[in-house]
């Protein structure tokens, strides 16, 4: 449970950001 975590919160920070960017 390594790079895939990392993968999963990336691409969820980068939905956050858009929604709120």
């Amino acid at each position: 449970e390594g790079p895939i975590f990392t993968e999963d919160l990336i691409r969820e920070n980068e939905e956050f950001v858009i929604r709120t960017g």
